[in-house]
């Protein structure tokens, strides 16, 4: 009867050799499983840095566009002006050649 209850003993030892294995590759698989999650999640956490450096910049840019478009504004309105006046100043110089011509013609 002894070789029965030691035959059924082994059996059951051979059996949980093979459970505390199964357990073994189990925790290995969990434990590699929570370092590639924690990479995941580095990684998602630069790109989410990454993806704020750049709304960051655009937005820079975006604003140094607009104060270069409103200076390119100011210039233009400003060679307007000049354009404007040289007009003006030529206009002038003929009124007073005219006034000059018609002085000197008076005398005459």
């Amino acid at each position: 009867m002894n070789g029965g209850l030691d035959k059924a003993n082994s059996a059951r030892d051979a059996k949980q050799k093979e459970v505390d294995s199964a357990q073994s590759d189990l925790n290995k698989t969990q434990s590699d499983a929570k370092k590639k999650q924690e990479e995941v999640n580095k990684d998602q956490q630069d790109f989410d840095n990454k993806s704020k450096a750049v709304s960051d910049d655009t937005q820079k840019l975006n604003r140094a566009n607009s104060e270069l478009q409103t200076k390119t504004d100011a210039k233009n309105a400003a060679d307007t002006a000049v354009d404007q006046a040289n007009e003006e100043a030529k206009r002038i110089r003929t009124i007073n050649q005219l006034v000059i011509s018609m002085n000197l013609l008076q005398i005459n």
